[in-house]
């Protein structure tokens, strides 16, 4: 018995791909608590590019972020880099927080425009492709320690 012929746009589905570097307008998708495989805490962010794409560009690839979290054993200098790359995503998302902590569901659906830039991924099977990352404003000299 032939089976039917189910008729649909078969040119759809296109592979996402990597923008050029660039300055991009993106929108928090998602921004949730997990572990890394190490074991330690960290929130796992994706974003999506909202606004004009470059030419050529069709389906730009979601870009994923993760923010280690300082441990109490950690060094000062790790803690402090740590905890300087997490405000700076939420000063350019303007996101709140206290001295305190901050809520991570006032990230989703946060939009900035920030640098992205590409770079080199290899994966567990020794596949390399191009990703994009997030170049995150620097901080002025004379922040203030809660937003």
């Amino acid at each position: 018995m032939a089976q039917e012929l189910w008729e649909m746009d078969m040119e759809m589905g296109e592979e996402s791909s990597p923008v050029p570097e660039g300055t991009y307008d993106l929108q928090c998708i998602a921004f949730e608590s997990g572990q890394t495989k190490s074991g330690r805490n960290c929130f796992n962010a994706q974003y999506i590019i909202v606004g004009d794409l470059p030419d050529g560009v069709v389906n730009p690839r979601p870009i994923y972020e993760m923010f280690s979290l300082p441990q109490v054993s950690d060094p000062e200098k790790t803690k402090n880099f740590l905890m300087l790359n997490l405000k700076r995503a939420l000063k350019a998302m303007d996101v709140p927080w206290e001295s305190t902590g901050f809520n991570p569901v006032d990230c989703v659906n946060q939009e900035c425009s920030v640098l992205v830039k590409q770079d080199e991924y290899t994966n567990e099977e020794g596949v390399t492709t191009i990703k994009n990352v997030i170049e995150w404003p620097r901080l002025p000299q004379d922040f203030n320690k809660a937003a």
